[in-house]
């Protein structure tokens, strides 16, 4: 079993072409804004994988995060790699 076989805790599921995700940056579930809008690239039981331009989080930031057809729930950012110069493609952890 590779290494990063081990690190996966739960399966990956891909998500249809063009899901969104809508990320609000306010910590107050009652105040949720989209902040940013990203593309959806894959979801499991405990986050997603997000593709988003021109904006930068932060590792460990809190956020409210709709992802696809799920309702806002509170995650933070477990890590955050740039795919090309403006593009990045971050890991979010669900909290709740």
């Amino acid at each position: 079993m590779s290494q990063y076989s081990k690190q996966r805790k739960n399966l990956r599921f891909y998500t249809p072409v063009n899901t969104m995700a809508k990320i609000s940056l306010s910590t107050d579930p009652l105040k949720f804004s989209n902040d940013l809008i990203a593309v959806l690239v894959q979801e499991s039981h405990q986050g997603c994988g997000v593709v988003f331009a021109n904006f930068i989080l932060e590792k460990e930031q809190k956020i409210h995060i709709k992802s696809g057809a799920l309702a806002a729930m509170c995650a933070r950012v477990a890590w955050i790699k740039e795919l090309d110069k403006g593009i990045y493609y971050a890991g979010i952890e669900y909290l709740e």
